[in-house]
């Protein structure tokens, strides 16, 4: 998933999604779906192993990657809403409409944090072509309702989109500067993440790409996915999925996944004992081993 876009696409309301698309022509596609401000770090791990066996198609959602602004405006024309905006049904629509360019008429998704959100709303939008699903510490919908068993940041959010839309110039220098060191690789580790089991690359890649983000894309894309819920609808996802959690995901607590796998219709739930919101990569040996024997049990990925 290095190196050069494979491919891009200009959508309708003028937003220029790129894509990356390796591994075996011959293989059952894989589709990454990613959480909130990534661009592929959490497929970092296991991306070796689904290349040498599957065709991997990976996206880069509005806004994020090597994407445009929705829209295709830049920071200085930044408005909230541009183009056909952030909702997860759009950023759904979007991944689709680059497997229709790239030549993907199918695929096993992949989703990790907001990204889950992304599959399901795929798999509803289009059931035909997503043949699999694997979901990992993620919501259905609402995350911030549930996000360390609290809504305290749902309540904040707004505060925050408007502090920094005031002074958008002063929030980018602080997270461009801030977010790439050493300092924020602590912090993360003492709200969240184990240090313990997960290399430090792998989380500074995630901050290195957060830090090259406008952070009123950022909240305008929480804000869409706080507001977003696939929950009352999972009965109609008739993928098989495979749900992983992370027993000490404080971002998306175990129970969340748990229940989102009581309402799929054909879903297996697996808890990472001691995993946190990372613990695809943190444990991502047995991570692997899991996503394999799934993905070989599936006729279409076999």
């Amino acid at each position: 998933m290095d190196g050069y876009p494979s491919g891009r696409t200009v959508r309708q309301d003028g937003t220029e999604l790129v894509w990356f698309d390796g591994g075996l022509r011959e293989g059952a596609p894989v589709i990454l779906c990613d959480g909130l401000g990534c661009d592929g770090f959490a497929w970092r791990r296991i991306a070796p192993a689904l290349e040498s066996r599957h065709r991997v198609f990976h996206p880069h959602y509005r806004g994020h990657g090597n994407s445009s602004m929705a829209g295709g405006i830049d920071r200085a024309s930044w408005r909230r809403a541009a183009g056909d905006g952030y909702g997860m049904p759009v950023l759904a629509a979007d991944v689709l409409a680059c497997m229709d360019e790239a030549g993907v008429p199918e695929g096993v998704f992949f989703g990790h944090s907001m990204g889950v959100q992304i599959a399901l709303e795929a798999a509803l939008m289009a059931p035909s072509r997503v043949k699999g699903l694997v979901l990992v510490c993620g919501s259905p919908g609402r995350p911030l309702d549930t996000a360390g068993d609290s809504d305290r940041l749902k309540r904040l959010l707004p505060v925050i989109r408007r502090l920094v839309e005031a002074i958008p110039e002063v929030a980018s220098a602080v997270t461009s500067s801030v977010l790439p060191t050493e300092l924020a690789w602590r912090v993360a580790q003492l709200l969240e993440v184990d240090g313990k089991l997960l290399a430090r690359a792998d989380m500074m890649a995630y901050l290195e790409h957060m830090a090259r983000i406008d952070p009123r894309v950022f909240l305008e894309t929480l804000d869409e996915a706080a507001q977003h819920s696939t929950s009352e609808r999972l009965g109609d996802v008739r993928s098989p999925a495979l749900v992983i959690g992370g027993e000490r995901d404080g971002f998306t607590p175990f129970w969340v996944s748990e229940l989102m796998g009581e309402k799929l219709p054909n879903a297996r739930t697996v808890m990472l004992r001691a995993g946190t919101h990372t613990a695809q990569l943190e444990q991502w040996e047995l991570f692997e081993r899991l996503v394999l024997e799934f993905l070989g049990d599936l006729p279409q990925a076999s």
